[in-house]
């Protein structure tokens, strides 16, 4: 059982004058348990005390031998006071309120008439609690911590007297009074710096409203994960239809009533900021509707000027990716197309999807709907598997927006779009015979070309390139070109990743006439499903070919063939044994030494024969 000391304080003398009731006593404790709502009599638990003081803040006033404690119950948002001896509850101050760091202040209603200025004795905020440093309130402080009463209005300093009638009215009007110790995830760190631009009624000197300060106030509150957590109004469609994105340069849009907006945000915000419930509902009954008339503009999202500040706000702040965490949601489970969907509708191989993915042009989703983040996976040079993933329609309308020659990169072969399924797959299956007949002469061509990126630092544009291809193994196919374009390390390549397809559109013409006559019933057996399979593993390997040049160039040693394998295998999955020795045979001798067998997959050795039958 706790020991219980009653000690009397002092009648208000205004009570007393008029021959109200004298005022209780409070009891002075000395354990901290229990505490007990006044109002619905619930003994809040240990983390229910940390959670009312995240949510809400509590009151801590101490005058050195006595302290106050004051809790918002989370039951019925009642807020009881207990007074204790300061050194009886250190180790529990310290167990509970670890996260709160600093305090705030507020202004008691004209209606309550309080002699606190009249006493000496006077409760206030532990000297080591900081007032918040994100403000500065309009008051003129005695020291760090501490303050007389200033223009009537902040209340720091209490006299005991006062504190019945403080905490009646608290509870009356679901309002604030007494100064409140907050967490370091309060809003009031984001929003208690709007109470610097009121001006002080008595004071002889008045600034101006700032519309620039408070509107980046607003613009950056907006812009910081504005739909995680607390309560919004803003659904994602608004949120999406702000322009706040892509802001460059401080090239803001003001209202043409700012300036009256600014001013009744001030008002509303010095009003609304002592309510009980402020940290739960600053969001959806306060900030909501001026982030709605600042920056909504309703058919903003996914319009030609949207992306045309996106694209002005990436050259000088780099790639807009997505947060890892991200998933598909239910709202856009219509869009979801697979990889076979989106290349029909932009008519590129899947493939060359992956050069769009890894750039964050295209963002690609696992099975489970969660977003690949291309930004975490950057160190691995793993090859990227488009068919994999799923996709959104309004993300590959974006793809063709910044990337309009996609658009005109759709086959134009005649009644090539009146082909059955089927004669579509026998063509299909006739374009990866002919890549692979110079599958081994790509892979040469894509070594020579890594080895000279990583010995001279070339930049090659597009013609330079194709050029030195030509030179190295001409007439390679088209696809292999296109590859090894997209897989020049960025300082050496000058131009778009894939401003090269509209080069060699008449080779690929020229191409389509060894392949586009084959029909399904032409008494060709084909099996479909294995040539994508290895039509994968053929572009992939031009990839890694090219990277691994330039890793083997920069280690300048030879390497067992078995190493040599085991590190193609790290950069590529998809590759097998007989591509492997592929890119093996591309290297130069003085690279490679031979060590006797190495093991070989049966699975694998048994695709690799079949592709060449």
């Amino acid at each position: 059982m706790q020991d219980l000391i009653n000690v009397s304080w002092s009648q208000n003398p205004a009570k007393k004058a008029s021959g109200e009731e004298m005022t209780q006593e409070w009891t002075v404790n000395d354990q901290f348990f229990p505490f007990v709502c006044e109002s619905c009599e619930k003994e809040l638990e240990d983390h229910e005390i940390i959670r009312s003081a995240g949510s809400y803040g509590y009151v801590n006033l101490t005058n050195g031998e006595f302290t106050y404690i004051g809790l918002i119950c989370p039951m019925c948002n009642h807020i009881t006071l207990q007074k204790y001896r300061s050194n009886s509850i250190k180790t529990e101050m310290d167990d509970l309120f670890f996260a709160q760091q600093a305090y705030i202040a507020f202004m008691p209603d004209e209606s309550i008439e309080l002699f606190t200025k009249e006493c000496n004795d006077l409760f206030l905020v532990p000297d080591k609690t900081p007032q918040l440093k994100a403000i500065d309130y309009p008051i003129d402080l005695i020291d760090q911590h501490s303050s007389k009463w200033p223009y009537n209005k902040f209340l720091y300093r209490i006299s005991e007297d006062d504190l019945e009638v403080i905490i009646n009215w608290e509870n009356k009007n679901n309002r604030k009074i007494l100064p409140r110790i907050i967490s370091t995830i309060s809003p009031y760190h984001k929003t208690e710096c709007l109470i610097s631009y009121l001006d002080d009624p008595e004071s002889e000197y008045s600034n101006p409203i700032s519309a620039e300060e408070i509107y980046l106030i607003l613009f950056h509150l907006a812009r910081d994960k504005y739909l995680y957590a607390e309560e919004t109004t803003i659904t994602e469609e608004i949120f999406n239809n702000l322009s706040i994105h892509f802001v460059v340069n401080r090239n803001y849009s003001y209202p043409d009533d700012f300036k009256n907006i600014c001013t009744d945000i001030l008002n509303e915000y010095f009003q609304k900021r002592s309510n009980f419930d402020f940290e739960q509902t600053w969001k959806k009954d306060f900030l909501d509707k001026y982030i709605k008339k600042l920056f909504y503009k309703k058919g903003y999202y996914r319009s030609d000027q949207y992306y045309k500040d996106k694209q002005e706000f990436e050259k000088i702040h780099g790639k807009v990716f997505k947060g890892p965490y991200k998933k598909i949601d239910e709202s856009q489970q219509s869009e979801i197309m697979t990889c076979q969907k989106v290349v029909t509708q932009i008519g590129i191989e899947p493939i060359e999807l992956s050069n769009y993915i890894s750039s964050g042009d295209l963002p690609a989703y696992y099975g489970n709907h969660v977003y690949y983040d291309p930004q975490e996976n950057v160190t691995q040079s793993a090859f990227i598997d488009p068919e994999k993933f799923l996709y959104l329609s309004s993300e590959v309308d974006e793809l063709l927006w910044r990337h309009p020659e996609l658009k005109h990169s759709v086959s134009t072969s005649p009644n090539e779009n009146e082909l059955s399924s089927e004669d579509k797959d026998a063509v299909e299956y006739e374009k990866v015979e002919y890549e692979k007949k110079k599958w081994d002469e790509s892979l040469k061509a894509a070594v020579a070309i890594g080895f000279e990126c990583a010995k001279n630092s070339p930049v090659f544009n597009v013609e330079t390139l194709i050029s030195s291809v030509d030179k190295i193994f001409p007439n390679l196919p088209v696809s292999s070109i296109e590859t090894i374009w997209r897989s020049l390390p960025g300082n050496n390549r000058n131009g778009d990743i894939d401003c090269i397809s509209g080069y060699l559109l008449e080779r690929k013409n020229l191409e389509r006439n060894h392949y586009k006559s084959a029909k399904s019933n032409d008494g060709v057996k084909r099996n479909i499903k294995n040539r994508r399979k290895k039509r994968k593993e053929l572009l992939s390997s031009i990839k890694t070919a090219i990277d691994f040049s330039l890793y083997i160039f920069n280690e300048d040693k030879s390497m067992r063939n078995e190493d040599i394998d085991k590190m193609l295998q790290s950069m590529n999955k998809l590759l097998t044994t007989g591509a492997m020795m592929k890119i093996r045979d591309a290297l130069p001798e003085k690279y490679r030494r031979g060590s006797g067998e190495y093991q070989r997959k049966k699975k694998d050795d048994e695709d690799f024969y079949a592709l060449n039958e």
